[in-house]
Parts: structure tokens; sequence; C-alpha cells
């Protein structure tokens, strides 16, 4: 857990919540957003909602520079007292968006924050339909955004009754990332940075 900083940011303020900071695709491009959030004056508070396996790696670092606060609940509190915890977190600093990513412990948790908090808006980022879809669709209603990386996710959720969805693809840097063949040659090269799972 880190402390908040001495000297808070201002502007509006967002909860974050994952179920781990580990080595992954999802923490890097979200803490790539978080910095850019940072940058334009957002406070960030992270809470993380599963303890990770060690092998897993952690990427708590990445997010330090951009949060104002880092709360890993597994590491310092009994099950039974984060709600009290997190509903101290949106009144205390005045949250007002929960950006919920994956995250199955908030899921069950939204309808209680929605009817304490109904002022607070929710939004859901959504990688594909076999991570959490199930979750998003079983609390759509208290859900104000989705938001997803491709147009197939976004028809995915239409279709199965979410309207307010947004997408948003992931860039690369073509400035840093443009490629440099040495040679001139009929063959390139393909890379895939992910975990090898089914749904990839």
């Amino acid at each position: 857990m880190s402390a908040d900083p001495v000297t808070p940011a201002t502007g509006p303020a967002i909860l974050l919540a994952m179920p781990y900071l580990t080595m992954g695709g999802a923490e890097a491009v979200v803490s790539q957003i978080s910095r850019y959030l940072a940058t334009q004056g957002f406070r960030l508070f992270i809470i993380t909602t599963v303890p990770p396996m060690e092998s897993q790696g952690d990427t708590t670092p990445w997010f330090e520079q951009s949060a104002a606060g880092i709360y890993h609940l597994p590491r310092f509190l009994e099950v039974s007292q984060w709600p009290a915890f997190i509903g101290h977190l949106l009144e205390q600093h005045r949250i007002q968006v929960i950006w919920q990513i994956g995250s199955s412990y908030l899921y069950d948790l939204l309808p209680r924050i929605r009817q304490l908090f109904p002022a607070v808006a929710i939004a859901d980022l959504l990688f594909n339909p076999a991570g959490h879809g199930a979750n998003h669709l079983k609390y759509r209603q208290v859900i104000d955004q989705a938001i997803v990386e491709c147009e197939g996710m976004r028809t995915w959720l239409v279709e199965n009754g979410q309207t307010n969805v947004s997408v948003i693809p992931n860039g690369v840097d073509l400035a840093l990332y443009a490629p440099h063949p040495k040679f001139e040659c009929e063959s390139f090269t393909v890379a895939f940075f992910g975990r090898l799972s089914e749904e990839k």
C-alpha cells in the first residue's frame, strides 16, 4: 500500500479496480493511460482484490508515479472490511468515476455502490467476452459505460443488451516503433505479445 501524497492533485478523482497488478498486457496499457490521466490533473486511486502468485510478477511500480494511492486489499484487510474501506475511499476522495477492469469482487459490490453513491459514474473496460463478459452482463444495469478495444467486442456487447459502448483501440507510437529493415527481402516477422490463452 502506498500512502496518499502530501500535496494531492485537485482534479477529478478516479477509483481504478483491478484484480491485481501483475506482469501482463492489461497492466501495460492501463499504466500508460494512468500516466496520461495524471498529466491531465486527474487523481487516481487504485485497489486490487486478488492476491497474485509470486510467479506473475508485480507491476505496482508502473503505477506509483501516477497514482495518489495504491491499495492491495488482500495484503492488509480482511474481506469483511473491504466494503467499508472502498466506501471510505469513495467518500473521502470524492471519487467521480469507478474504472472497473476485471475485479470480480467489485462487480458484486457495484449494486451497493450504486445505491450509496448514485452520482458516481461506473465504467467497465473489457478485453474479450471470455474474461469478464458474464459479470459485465450480470451487472450491466448499474454500469454507465462499457469500453472495449475492437468493433467485434462492441458488437458482442450490443447483441447482449449493452447499449453504452465506446471503442478505443490500443495505439502504437509509430515514431518510436517504426520498422527499419536492414535488408530488402520478401519475408517479414510477426510478433505476438500476450498470454497464450484460447481467447487471444
